[in-house]
């Protein structure tokens, strides 16, 4: 027998490339990472200025709100004309007008009852901030006394309505809320 012989085939041999890292791939890949990191810092730096700037306005209607809330809340017959006019002084729109239509029935009535309240913020908080608006929730406590009567504890909550005029923040809605 004899064998038969098979032509061989030339198969050519399969090369896988490398990847070789030249000096110039490497700068390049160095100078796209620093970039980036520089572009995440700044971006960083940004969201902190935002943030301290919110923080900053937050804290500006909080305290614009526990104002209002205390001047309304802390009153007597000597000092009712200087808190109504403090608290008006805070207002815009038409609840300037609103306050306006009752200070004056208000202070007679604090005066003839001959009431004196010593109130207090328990608590508040931005509910709401914009650019143009806010709200605030404020908790608030008060000791009341009228003439010849035992002082009473209240409490209130109230929604306060702000806008932002003028580099103020001005008061343009208050409201009793449960």
């Amino acid at each position: 027998m004899t064998r038969s012989r098979l032509p061989q085939l030339h198969v050519p041999r399969l090369r896988v490339p490398q990847f070789r890292w030249s000096g110039l791939r490497v700068r390049h890949v160095g100078v796209v990472a620093v970039v980036a990191l520089a572009g995440v810092l700044v971006w960083q730096v940004i969201q902190l200025r935002e943030n301290r700037i919110d923080d900053s306005r937050r804290e500006e209607v909080r305290e614009v709100a526990t104002a209002q809330v205390l001047d309304l809340t802390t009153l007597d017959s000597e000092t009712v004309d200087q808190k109504l006019e403090s608290m008006t002084s805070r207002t815009a729109g038409e609840f300037t007008d609103q306050i306006g239509t009752i200070t004056a029935t208000f202070a007679d009535l604090v005066r003839t009852n001959q009431i004196s309240a010593s109130g207090a913020v328990d608590a508040a908080a931005v509910s709401r901030l914009t650019e143009d608006d806010a709200t605030v929730i404020v908790a608030s406590t008060a000791t009341v006394k009228e003439a010849g009567g035992e002082p009473t504890q209240r409490t209130y909550r109230l929604r306060v309505t702000m806008e932002h005029r003028e580099d103020d923040w001005k008061i343009t809605g208050m409201e009793f809320v449960q």
